[in-house]
């Protein structure tokens, strides 16, 4: 028995050492002992966690104290296992191992703290306008430029098949040093596959080395990422990674540990995320919001670009209902556009995005509230190529289409190009009154929650405001208390009396059965009938 080690106010981590979730350090150093306990460093492993049962990584460490070249772990420092970023730390106490064990416990069931506060969380990025040490969100708006430079990139169709276009190697010996240092690296000529567009840079701070593309998984022509105003264009961002010999560098998550999250496709956290949203015009315009370790929205997807070695492609696919595959090939590869992309519609995309914070719901429904994790679509992709940064990357998501049928939540963030609205079917109205009835212990949350997934259809805008039976001054309370009786009869009326004007607008019979269907299969999904 013996006292451990004081590091700045905080006990040194030491072998069999438990964590928050219940999981156990295991030193690398045993012949380096405190206490007759080998001491536990940065980069150090844990037993299985009993929470995500996957082995856990220690992450952070006491910089100015180092046994074998690597920082110590210390009370409270995080351990990256597959639970919330910062949901798992080190409990090594201040006071005797035999009674600190008995404290760990004790900490375990969050009844005892450590007796400094623990490091900083470190995140993928945070504001130049927080000082060394301190990782929480912004609370006033300021400029992207403060977190990471932007660059716009535009997805443009290319001709071609399958025959290799010409490739340049582009001349950067930082690269090709880099690509004959990794060991996935293979020499072939490569293109995209058909149907792929290929992202071009058009504005912005920010461009890589290299050709990237990307490519529906749902079509053979790029139509998820080629469209109307707004759908072509794709933000990508890289973090300011710092260097080695920054003293600040344990505020942020380096390549090494965010290529460990990517393999177990994990989240990190980051005290700032992009999305596009629609403004007043019709456009969709990127929009940047301060996220806080607290709000629920500061957690984005890691995952790795895997290479394909038959094409010399590293790839990556999105997750969801219509995933988009990424590609991205080492070289500057010549394409032959197409004369017409689509597109002809000048972008006016903004120099820098301001980043402000996540607007507080009001408790009612709010159709336009910004701050839902289905409003993001983006992720930190890792490229397996030395000096190459973890890359952020956010996507424009479709306009909506003529009859699309999907829940509301799932139209959030995409452009009606000025031209459609979506109406819910029945109305969120009568749901809502329906769910109050049947459901009296619903919070208000959980409702608007609720009235988020209920089927809704894209009709052109003067159907929804002449037409719909729910609209404005028409949705009256005989008409939310009618409809909330019986949901499915609701259903059936609200798009009985829009279908006369879709006709008008060139929807066959058949489109329009098949969009009740679905509708209706929807809503049996959620729950709503049967």
């Amino acid at each position: 028995m013996g006292r451990r080690v004081i590091t700045h106010g905080r006990g040194q981590a030491l072998d069999g050492d438990k964590t928050t979730t219940g999981a156990k350090c295991i030193s690398s150093l045993p012949n380096v002992k405190n206490c007759g306990k080998g001491v536990v460093r940065l980069g150090d492993r844990t037993t299985v966690c009993p929470k995500c049962s996957k082995p856990g990584t220690i992450i952070t460490g006491e910089l100015s104290v180092s046994y074998g070249g690597s920082p110590a772990a210390v009370d409270g420092s995080f351990v990256m296992c597959g639970c919330p970023m910062g949901t798992n730390r080190v409990i090594a106490p201040i006071g005797q191992v035999s009674i600190s064990e008995e404290l760990s416990q004790s900490h375990a069931n969050n009844d005892f703290l450590p007796q400094q506060p623990p490091p900083p969380m470190p995140v993928f990025a945070k504001s130049c306008l927080r000082g060394m040490g301190c990782t929480d969100a912004g609370t006033s708006p300021e400029p992207s430029q403060n977190f990471m430079p932007v660059g716009y990139f535009m997805a443009t169709p290319f001709s071609g098949d399958d025959q290799y276009n010409t490739q340049h190697i582009a001349d950067n010996t930082s690269l090709n040093n880099s690509l004959a240092e990794s060991e996935q690296h293979v020499e072939t000529a490569a293109t995209f596959p058909v149907g792929a567009v290929v992202f071009s840079w058009i504005s912005g701070q920010f461009s890589t080395v290299g050709t990237w593309g990307a490519k529906s998984a749902a079509s053979n022509i790029g139509e998820i990422l080629v469209g109307g105003a707004g759908a072509p264009v794709a933000a990508f961002l890289v973090a300011m990674m710092p260097g080695k010999l920054n003293s600040s560098e344990q505020d942020f998550i380096d390549k090494m540990r965010l290529s460990q999250i990517a393999d177990i496709e994990g989240t990190a956290p980051t005290r700032v995320r992009f999305a596009w949203e629609e403004q007043a015009d019709g456009h969709m315009m990127p929009t940047g919001y301060h996220t806080d370790a607290n709000g629920g929205w500061d957690q984005v997807p890691v995952r790795n670009m895997v290479l394909n070695s038959q094409t010399g492609n590293y790839e990556f696919t999105t997750e969801g209902i219509k995933p988009i595959t990424i590609y991205w090939n080492p070289a500057k590869l010549d394409f032959e556009f197409k004369n017409n992309t689509g597109n002809q519609e000048p972008l006016n995309l903004p120099p820098t995005i301001t980043v402000t914070p996540i607007p507080e719901e009001t408790g009612g429904y709010i159709e336009t509230y910004p701050a839902d994790e289905k409003n993001f679509s983006d992720y930190i992709l890792i490229l397996p190529i030395p000096d190459i940064p973890p890359i952020y990357i956010y996507f424009s998501k479709p306009d909506v289409n003529f009859l699309e049928v999907d829940l509301y939540e799932n139209f959030k963030g995409r452009s009606r190009q000025q031209k459609y609205q979506v109406d819910h079917i029945p109305s969120a109205a009568a749901v809502k009154a329906n769910l109050k009835e049947n459901n009296p212990d619903l919070t208000t949350s959980e409702l608007n929650e609720k009235v988020g997934r209920v089927a809704s259809i894209a009709v052109p805008r003067n159907t929804h405001l002449y037409d719909s039976e729910t609209y404005g001054g028409r949705n009256n309370e005989g008409q939310i208390a009618k409809d909330a009786k019986d949901l499915r009869a609701a259903a059936d009326s609200n798009f009985n009396a829009i279908i006369p004007s879709l006709k008008n607008e060139g929807a066959t019979s058949e489109q329009i059965e098949n969009a009740r269907k679905r509708i209706h299969k929807l809503n049996e999904e959620q729950g709503l009938y049967k």
